[in-house]
């Protein structure tokens, strides 16, 4: 069965690979959900292990290779929908999620497992994606994606996937990272403040909360006190490790509620 463009399916079909995130999955007796599930590749391991397997594919057709491999297990549940919109399953609990994550949606399917009740995620994504996740504050790298992942998982670069893995092949090479809760959640509005402040990342503290005083929701008169008595004041945004930015947040929405 070809891969649908639009759905930005690339099936990763190297056994070593999918024997190896099936291991790092660690499976056994576990509550497990697969992200994107396709042809049943990666399926095939958890399914032996998992106590309770969800497979969720939105592709209508790989749902029925999906249910003619996997039908007739009492250990697994095939849901043919977008995880992004599944929000049952978004308030269940897994012990462990896996899953190959399209490029074009990881951000949103990150963003989402910030949400969600569960302990570990192996996921396989772009290995850019990887590095921004995982970057140090000041190197290049570091930004938004960088903090808020930082701040909400552990985060470890398990492998990298080279584009031969696939069918068909990606343009760039993938990583398999593990992503293990902190507990620690980003709510809306320190989310709003962090990407206030890396909108300008190469610049001071105070000159970013006056360049984005329009998204913080602030005057100009505001913003002119505010830069002068926040903490940090002089430092560089994309300096600010991620306990700093998180120390951040808290006194700058106390300024901006004096």
């Amino acid at each position: 069965m070809g891969p649908k463009k639009g759905l930005g399916q690339h099936f990763l079909f190297d056994e070593r690979i999918l024997q190896k995130e099936a291991s790092w999955a660690d499976c056994k007796g576990k509550r497990v959900l697969e992200i994107g599930a396709g042809e049943g590749n990666l399926s095939r391991y958890i399914a032996k292990e998992a106590g309770h397997l969800v497979l969720v594919e939105i592709d209508r057709k790989l749902c029925k290779v999906l249910q003619e491999k996997f039908g007739n297990r009492k250990n697994v549940r095939i849901v043919c929908g977008d995880i992004l919109e599944e929000e049952g399953i978004r308030h269940e609990h897994f012990d462990v999620i896996v899953g190959n994550i399209p490029y074009y949606i990881t951000s949103d399917i990150v963003f989402m497992l910030a949400k969600m009740d569960f302990s570990r995620a192996i996921l396989c994504v772009q290995l850019e994606y990887a590095e921004k996740m995982a970057a140090l504050a000041g190197s290049h790298n570091y930004g938004r994606l960088s903090v808020t992942a930082q701040a909400q998982f552990e985060i470890e670069l398990l492998d990298i996937v080279p584009p031969s893995a696939f069918s068909p092949a990606p343009k760039v090479n993938s990583a398999i990272i593990q992503l293990v809760r902190t507990g620690k959640v980003i709510t809306e509005e320190d989310g709003k403040i962090i990407t206030a402040l890396f909108c300008h990342r190469r610049q001071s503290v105070k000159k970013a909360i006056f360049n984005s005083r329009k998204l913080l929701g602030i005057e100009k008169a505001e913003a002119h006190d505010i830069r002068k008595r926040v903490k940090y004041a002089e430092r560089k945004v994309f300096t600010l490790t991620p306990e700093e930015v998180a120390e951040l947040c808290p006194s700058l929405r106390s300024l901006m509620r004096t």
